[in-house]
């Protein structure tokens, strides 16, 4: 069972033991009442109920983002798989190999990927490749004031 499994059935165990627990909220309440005593209103309890806050709480931040994990999961799994390819030809780069031209916003690789291999396999175009990953997740985590203008059409 993957964590993604695991973590839905942890959720859904939680939401049966919070309905449950609510019932017996309701059930304890309708005993007082039956018996002459004053309670206060269930919803009054629940809201009251620290420990029944925090569970709610809980539930509703696995339930908002859902897919995060699996996304990165699989994002990861599949640049392993790219990375990883039999073979990687280059047609060609730019602004990825001397130090001036990583410090500018602009690159470029051309690649191709295989999935089989029948010639000898060259390391360079999986260099360009991670030079090229790097340099884009660089830019990415500068602020949107410091990213250069999008190129347009025919730049």
């Amino acid at each position: 069972m993957d964590d993604r499994s695991k973590e839905q059935v942890l959720l859904k165990a939680l939401k049966y033991l919070a309905r449950h627990y609510v019932g017996q909220l309701e059930n304890a309440r309708d005993r007082i009442v039956s018996l002459g005593g004053q309670c206060d209103p269930v919803d009054v309890m629940e809201r009251g109920d620290p420990h029944l806050l925090r569970v709610r709480e809980v539930i509703a931040s696995v339930e908002a983002t859902p897919s995060e994990t699996t996304t990165d999961a699989e994002d990861a799994a599949k640049w392993r798989a790219l990375r990883n390819c039999a073979r990687i030809t280059s047609n060609g780069s730019a602004g990825l190999h001397v130090p001036e031209a990583l410090a500018r916003p602009d690159a470029h690789v051309t690649l191709n990927f295989w999935t089989h291999n029948e010639r000898e396999t060259e390391t360079y175009p999986r260099e360009w490749l991670d030079q090229f990953v790097s340099k884009v997740q660089r830019l990415a985590e500068k602020t949107s004031t410091e990213r250069p203008a999008v190129p347009q059409q025919g730049e």
